[in-house]
């Protein structure tokens, strides 16, 4: 009886754990992925990815987010540009 507990007790322990060693599913993301790409010319291809952002039903200017304050789009990853070759942008190469 002792061993038969013994092993009962065992099982119960490997089985229960394995339930806590799942993973949780992912969560929805609040701010949709968005991608943009762009040619310009023949040879420079210009892309954003940001996190698009949802109104829900807000008011987002003047309210959610100051007039007269920088907003960062999306409420995931910063905004990411790339450009594939050197690009002048406001007199200043990036």
């Amino acid at each position: 009886m002792n061993k038969f507990f013994k092993m009962l007790v065992a099982g119960m322990l490997v089985f229960g754990a394995t339930g806590f060693a799942q993973d949780e599913p992912p969560k929805p993301r609040v701010s949709p992925a968005a991608s943009v790409s762009q040619t310009i010319g023949k040879t420079t291809v210009v892309t954003v990815d940001y996190g698009r952002p949802a109104v829900k039903g807000r008011t987002v200017w003047g309210e959610l987010v100051p007039m007269d304050k920088v907003w960062r789009t999306g409420a995931n990853e910063a905004t990411r540009f790339s450009a594939s070759t050197d690009v002048l942008i406001n007199g200043e190469k990036l």
